[in-house]
């Protein structure tokens, strides 16, 4: 990821990022946490390695490019929160407003009083976009059998009955595994 570790992550404001392979790996997802939106929208603008970033899309051999901004909602955690995950889902929903998106982290907190016990389950963040349109959870476990063992579980299940309910399009799964942290240069921290 040469934007990330050429200039992104020299850039005032930039707390870290997170970088992902999808189980397929056909996709990258990274997960960068920034002071404020403009400090990212300053980094991706005016930084050689933001530029990179910013011209994904039109790259040879780059099929989609998709960038979400959002702020952070308070999320849930496990049993195994102090523990480092080893599958993630990025789980995008179109919600079509923040009503809907606002629901959605009402459902993931309803949701806490069975995830916060159940084995392997690290935690999870909702994120909404500016707009209110977007929502994207980030849940988090130790392994891929408590995934598996997660997504299994009939109330899991049961609550998407109530998720699809608030969605306007068909949502947007990439499991994924975590690979490589990049953290601020010494100089920005």
């Amino acid at each position: 990821m040469y934007g990330l570790k050429s200039g992104i992550s020299g850039s005032e404001g930039f707390r870290g990022a997170l970088l992902h392979l999808s189980h397929d790996e056909s996709t990258v997802v990274v997960r960068a946490d920034w002071r404020d939106e403009s400090a990212r929208s300053r980094a991706l603008d005016d930084t050689p390695g933001g530029r990179v970033l910013t011209g994904l899309p039109e790259r040879p051999g780059v099929l989609a490019a998709d960038s979400f901004g959002g702020v952070p909602e308070a999320g849930i955690a496990g049993p195994d929160a102090g523990r480092e995950p080893g599958v993630v889902v990025v789980a995008k929903r179109h919600v079509g407003g923040r009503r809907n998106a606002r629901a959605l982290v009402s459902l993931l907190h309803e949701s806490g009083a069975w995830k916060s016990g159940f084995p392997g389950f690290v935690s999870a963040n909702a994120y909404i976009s500016p707009d209110g349109g977007t929502y994207v959870n980030y849940p988090r476990w130790v392994d891929e059998s408590a995934y598996r063992a997660y997504m299994a579980d009939p109330r899991n299940s049961a609550g998407q009955k109530k998720v699809a309910r608030l969605e306007v399009a068909e949502p947007e799964f990439v499991l994924c595994t975590p690979r490589e942290f990049v953290g601020p240069d010494a100089s920005t921290a």
